[in-house]
């Protein structure tokens, strides 16, 4: 995986004068159209962070009850595409891979991807990245008709040149989740509403479910009581929390305790 300081060297370094550059592109080639776009096939652009991605799940759900599931399509880096696997929202074949194992491979892999999004004539494209400039990059080389992102305005946001059809301004009082799923609705408004997104706070109606298979549902009842047994509680109606860095906890859980639970999950 690429280094993240690496990452936001060539992110401000090489993206800030590439934003520049195809703006100026867009200013001078691009015409301004002031029709409301009706979408055909929509494109999420999330490359990193998979916590994120769950939380995107309604907006995800709420594309394919406009375009239908087979119409939705999703941009993500290699190491977190197991997340799109278990939310099972979109066809795997609509899963487009950036490898970020190295450079080399990024901007390969960066190519094939437009490529394929050509072939496919996708129309709307959104970018999910709140300060990357390399996603704003992307969704402007797809020449898709509507491409949605984030726009700094007047703020202290990065700059990320003018490269969206859309420029949808950041509200930090509104919840993730919920911000997304504006994103989405944002395809019905006009393009020439400045700031967008003018539209009524969306409530969450759609939530992502985990499916357990039955023998990770025997692994998970055997772990229960073994903990039950060993911490003295009793087991009732109770829920279960996952953490992202569970190896890292349970490292320390060992140190405290003297034993090794890791192996047993």
């Amino acid at each position: 995986m690429i280094n993240l300081k690496k990452i936001k060297f060539i992110d401000y370094w090489l993206g800030k004068p590439i934003c520049f550059l195809l703006t100026q592109f867009n200013h001078f080639l691009f015409k301004k159209t002031k029709i409301i776009h009706t979408p055909r096939k929509i494109l999420f652009i999330k490359f990193i962070e998979q916590g994120a991605t769950v939380l995107a799940y309604p907006a995800i759900k709420n594309a394919t009850e406009k375009v239908g599931r087979v119409n939705v399509y999703f941009c993500v880096f290699k190491s977190n595409k197991p997340i799109l696997d278990i939310l099972d929202l979109i066809p795997q074949d609509n899963i487009y891979v950036i490898n970020d194992s190295n450079l080399f491979y990024f901007f390969i892999s960066i190519a094939k991807t437009l490529r394929q999004i050509w072939k496919e004539k996708i129309d709307t494209v959104i970018d999910m990245e709140f300060f990357s400039r390399a996603s704003a990059i992307l969704s402007f080389l797809t020449f898709a008709k509507c491409r949605i992102g984030l726009h700094r305005y007047t703020s202290e946001a990065p700059y990320r040149g003018n490269l969206f059809t859309h420029k949808i301004a950041y509200n930090p009082y509104i919840h993730v989740s919920s911000f997304y799923n504006l994103l989405v609705e944002s395809i019905n408004h006009s393009p020439n509403e400045i700031p967008l997104i003018k539209a009524t706070y969306l409530d969450i109606k759609n939530i992502p479910e985990i499916r357990f298979t039955e023998e990770e549902k025997q692994l998970l009842t055997k772990i229960e009581k073994e903990l039950s047994i060993r911490y003295g509680f009793e087991i009732k109606d109770h829920f279960i929390q996952f953490s992202g860095r569970c190896p890292d906890c349970l490292k320390k859980l060992d140190k405290n305790s003297g034993e090794n639970i890791s192996k047993e999950n």
